[in-house]
């Protein structure tokens, strides 16, 4: 069953039906164009590894919502996936 494109022509069908919840049908597209670049979407990235690695995690749960509410955070990796994958691919 592919769930992902259930799920994109679901959403497409409530976004065209203008029943996004609120807030969503403005911001989703600024989230869309900030991924859409790779250059930004890689700084944000690195900062985010930084701040999981540097700060304590009470001042980072806030920023995690209700899916950090009752988790522990993740510990950050030293680089991108893709650093990775192009410095241990040849092994």
């Amino acid at each position: 069953m592919p769930l992902d494109k259930i799920i994109a022509h679901h959403r497409r069908l409530k976004a065209e039906a203008k029943t996004l919840p609120y807030g969503k049908s403005g911001y989703m597209p600024l989230v869309g164009r900030f991924m859409a670049n790779e250059a930004m979407m890689n700084t944000s990235m690195s900062a985010a590894r930084l701040a999981l690695r540097v700060l304590p995690g009470s001042l980072l749960k806030p920023f995690s919502g209700a899916w950090g509410k009752y988790r522990e955070l993740p510990i950050a990796p030293e680089s991108s996936f893709a650093t990775w994958y192009a410095k241990n691919r040849s092994r």
